[in-house]
């Protein structure tokens, strides 16, 4: 049996008759409200009148008991007893008074100053007309007025209202007291009352809630006297009237019904064209046009609705387009269904003849990498069990035999037909993918030997580390430096300096595969230069490092062949293991980096385990370390300064300071060997410091002697970021030396980045809102990835000499060097080149789109007082005009 469906014609009737039925409730509303509230209103003003008469007859009726009291005063009997002043003979007179007059509930006699002489009565009565304090006149020749004054006032009396009266009593125009009775409200009073007021009188408790129709009169202690009115004569005709506007409003119903019926048919008639054309849309045919004759409402939806379909046909094929160009395809699939409806786009990906129909799901699977079915099904499985979103990319293989890369997504969502159905897109990212690993590649693969470089090293070495934690077993980490590699590269040549390298990466690696199983899955890595590092993860003993060690040395025994003449190459090798040598990484490397220099002191082409006994190399450093102490503070170091020259204009477009260290006791000192003992010893704080306040009073002094050598580069180490102190020595420094901050830019490591990014993204942004320039040095030697520089506050990247030097030779390097400026000037950052040395390298970075270079090229790091003479003599080098200067594969 079919379902009841709730048509629009259904639906037009039905509101045609609900628009009646409420119009006509509306106006019975209106008039019922209407008529409610002026029966109501004429209550009130009933309630009104009744209230102010019932307060007249109370005060009437006070009034009568006071006169009446005070003839009882004024008979000769009373006052021939009260002369007697004596006490019995005044209760017998109380105790008459009440036997000859009934109204009487209690009768008292005071003297003049208030105190109860007699009574007779009700005693609680006598006990309120005994609190009560009268008011005395003052009678001084005649007592006629006196005795005419009096007072009457309220008393609570259990549940009814009780009206006292107060007489002062006189004998020769002395007072002798006073006469106070007390009469009860009877009920009969109360009856006559509500007699004459039309409404109800009654005496009620004060915490009696007040009702609709009810209004106080008065109150006595916890008693109050009301009025209440009676309202069933108006709600008696408002409900006639309610009956005779109802069936008013079912005839009217009834009516429309009539009139209802044929004017939906004809106006739904429209609307049933409508709905065969959707139908037809809905099974895929958008050639249906609906008739468009009518010049009225309804034409006006039909041309709108072919306007529609006219619009959604070029959509559709818009969309097929997009879809096209972006390789994105769309896909569904019902619930316990295995057909899956496909757009044409994802049948194109996956090589799949385009279809109008649905696809049998096994199709689609059958085009999947075989590695990648199984969790693409889990993928799904979830999706449509627990409504897990996923995303994932997986290879499908289309029949040509080609293989694509796809990023797919599915989603479980509530169709409009109420059912449950998976959909989803996917997209063909092949070449964003190569894109990637191309990238990856250059970030963490050393160009020339194909090891892993620096960044790698450090990621390789922190995973390695976390799982022997785990774990349990040793580690070993080995450094190895050519010994005299720099002699190869100035008698051979770079280019016989970088085939050597490549020999020496290989040599390693076979020396690793000769000891296989000795560690889980070593890695050989280039650091830089002619440094190379080895890390041994999970090793079976504590000798195998010696061993592996032992079988690179032997590796080197031969010469190695380069452009037919023979080089005798020897290693220097250190080495650290953990936890004996150190506990993480960084103590790991320190040790390796002394034990590598006590190889080369013992004589190079050996090794060397770091044990405490090297003490050499940490003497001198304590040695660095006192000296720089002393340096600091008596002002022994010096600031040298090297030009940044701008390739299209030729002009010097700033300097940055270089720091110099010439001990009377050490001699000179390498800037990379004391910063390092600096950063060792906590004094790379205060050194910093006094490099950035020299540097910049250096700068005020140029500024104010009109040099013009542009802003000034310092560099600052990741402990002065990290310790949360460069901003506000920065801000503080600038003040002092009054120094406008676009005079100042502060150089910042990849290295100096690693740790809390949130935070040193922070600092960043500190320092460029004191208006400073900011610049990330020696880029492509540190750990940082190369989407890190689109999050980074900075305005300048400065390419590492490492790279630059050989671009002239080497074309990965060329490459490399390239694909940095190119990112960097998508992302609209400055781009300066360091250790440039030669006309071919200045050529070749100002064709890559490099703005400025730094190097040997225009001299060496001159003292400040030398600059201004250089400035001054200063001839921009005009860009001489090559046919080509890239290198060649």
């Amino acid at each position: 049996m079919s379902s009841f469906r709730f048509t629009i014609y259904l639906r037009l009737l039905v509101g045609m008759l609900t628009l009646v039925a409420l119009s006509t409730t509306v106006a019975v509303s209106v008039q019922e409200h209407t008529l409610s509230r002026d029966l109501e209103r004429a209550a009130n003003d009933r309630l009104d009148g009744a209230t102010d008469a019932a307060r007249n007859l109370l005060r009437s009726h006070r009034q009568r008991v006071l006169a009446r009291h005070r003839v009882l005063a004024r008979t000769p009997e009373f006052r021939a007893n009260l002369a007697t002043a004596h006490v019995p003979t005044l209760s017998r007179l109380a105790e008459d008074l009440m036997r000859r007059e009934p109204e009487l509930d209690a009768v008292l006699f005071t003297n003049s100053k208030q105190g109860l002489v007699a009574s007779s009565g009700d005693t609680s009565l006598v006990n309120a007309l005994a609190a009560h304090s009268p008011f005395i006149p003052l009678c001084s020749t005649g007592c006629e007025e006196a005795l005419a004054s009096g007072e009457s006032f309220l008393i609570e009396q259990a549940s009814t209202f009780a009206i006292g009266t107060s007489i002062p009593l006189f004998l020769e125009n002395r007072s002798v007291g006073t006469l106070r009775s007390v009469e009860t409200v009877k009920p009969a009073v109360l009856e006559e009352w509500s007699q004459l007021i039309a409404g109800k009188v009654e005496i009620v408790s004060a915490l009696s809630p007040l009702g609709r129709f009810e209004a106080v009169v008065s109150q006595a202690g916890a008693n109050q006297l009301r009025v209440q009115m009676s309202f069933q004569a108006e709600q008696r005709a408002l409900a006639r009237l309610r009956k005779m506007l109802g069936g008013a409003g079912i005839l009217a119903i009834a009516f429309s019904f009539v009139i209802a019926i044929p004017l939906s048919r004809r106006l739904l008639s429209p609307l049933r064209q409508i709905e065969e054309a959707s139908l037809r849309i809905s099974n895929g045919d958008l050639t249906v046009r609906l008739p468009a004759r009518q010049d009225d409402e309804i034409g006006d939806v039909s041309r709108a609705f072919n306007s529609m379909l006219e619009r959604i046909e070029s959509s559709q094929a818009e969309l097929e387009r997009a879809q096209r160009i972006g390789r994105l395809g769309g896909w569904s699939q019902a619930e316990n269904s295995l057909d899956i409806e496909m757009t044409r786009e994802m049948c194109s990906i996956l090589g799949i003849p385009p279809t109008r129909g649905p696809v049998d799901s096994s199709r689609v699977l059958d085009h999947v990498h075989r590695d990648d079915v199984g969790p693409l099904e889990a993928a799904v499985r979830a999706c449509r069990e627990r409504g897990t979103p996923f995303s994932l990319d997986f290879r499908v293989v289309r029949d040509d035999g080609s293989v694509r890369v796809v990023h797919g997504h599915g989603e479980r969502c509530v169709g409009s037909d109420g059912k449950t159905r998976l959909e989803g897109t996917i997209q063909d990212v092949t070449e964003r993918k190569r894109a990637e690993e191309q990238v990856r590649t250059l970030a963490y693969e050393d160009g020339l030997t194909g090891l892993g470089n620096r960044r790698d090293f450090g990621e390789t070495l922190h995973r390695s580390l976390v799982e022997c934690r785990k774990t349990g077993q040793p580690l070993a980490v080995l450094f190895l430096d050519l010994d005299d590699f720099k002699l190869v590269n100035d008698t051979l040549g770079h280019r016989a300096g970088d085939d050597l390298l490549r020999v020496v990466a290989e040599r390693i690696k076979d020396a690793l595969d000769a000891l296989g199983g000795t560690s889980q899955s070593p890695s050989v890595h280039r650091l830089g230069g002619d440094e190379f590092a080895v890390i041994l993860p999970e090793l079976e003993s504590a000798d195998v490092p010696l061993q592996v060690a032992q079988e690179i040395l032997s590796r080197f025994l031969s010469p190695v062949v380069i452009d037919g003449g023979e080089v005798d190459v020897t290693v220097s090798i250190g080495i650290s293991r953990w936890p004996d040598e150190g506990e993480d990484s960084e103590s790991l490397l320190r040790g390796c980096d002394t034990a590598m220099y006590a190889a080369k002191q013992d004589g190079r082409g050996c090794y060397r385990v770091y044990d405490a006994s090297m003490r050499d190399s940490l003497e001198r450093r304590l040695d660095v370390a006192t000296g720089l102490r002393k340096a600091i503070s008596e002002g022994q170091l010096q600031v040298h300064y090297q030009p940044k020259v701008d390739l299209k204009t030729g002009g010097i477009g700033g300097l940055e300071a270089l720091l110099r260290w010439n001990d009377p006791t050490l001699g000179v000192i390498s800037p990379d060997e004391f910063i390092r003992v600096a950063e060792q010893t906590g004094q790379i704080l205060a050194l910093g410091e006094w490099v950035l306040r020299d540097a910049i009073h250096q700068a005020r002094a140029w500024s104010d002697a009109e040099v013009a050598c542009g802003p000034i580069s310092v560099n600052v180490s990741s402990t002065q970021i990290n310790a949360g102190v460069v901003v506000d020595t920065t801000s503080r420094l600038l003040s002092e030396a009054e120094l406008d901050p676009s005079l100042l830019e502060l150089e910042i490591t990849e290295n100096g980045l690693l740790g809390d990014e949130r935070q040193a993204i922070q600092v960043l942004k500190e320092l460029k809102a004191l208006g400073i320039a900011l610049s990330l040095d020696d880029f492509g030697t540190g750990y940082s990835s190369l989407s890190y520089l689109r999050r980074l506050p900075i305005d300048t990247v400065k390419i590492d000499r490492s790279f630059v030097s050989d671009i002239d030779t080497d074309p990965q390097d060329y490459a490399f060097v390239a694909s940095i400026v190119s990112m960097a000037n998508v992302l609209g950052l400055h781009i300066v080149a360091e250790g440039v040395e030669n006309d071919q390298q200045r050529e070749l970075l100002s064709e890559m789109g490099c703005h400025m270079i730094q190097g040997f090229l225009y001299g060496p790091p001159l003292p400040g007082d030398d600059v201004p003479a250089f400035l001054a003599g200063w001839k921009p080098k005009r860009r001489r005009r090559r046919a080509s200067s890239k290198p060649q594969r």
